[in-house]
């Protein structure tokens, strides 16, 4: 589920099809525009104001990993 603002905006996914792994995200919407929206920023939001900067990555899956290492800071 990619969270906006501690909020449900979309749901991703990846699935495994002949071709190999991909992702599967939510449609472009009214209510929903990918280019628009940092996953992750409510959870990293107060890492991000301690630490007095980002870590921007690629997507959603980046953000996780990095959190669970310990990286509190990172969006995607």
């Amino acid at each position: 589920m990619i969270r906006g603002g501690g909020r449900s905006a979309s749901v991703g996914g990846r699935c495994a099809t002949d071709q190999g792994a991909k992702y599967v995200n939510t449609a472009e919407t009214d209510f929903f525009h990918k280019s628009k929206i940092l996953y992750g920023l409510d959870r990293a939001r107060a890492a991000m104001t301690k630490a007095n900067k980002a870590v921007v990555v690629e997507g959603y899956t980046d953000v996780l990993a990095l959190h669970q290492a310990g990286m509190e800071g990172a969006v995607g």
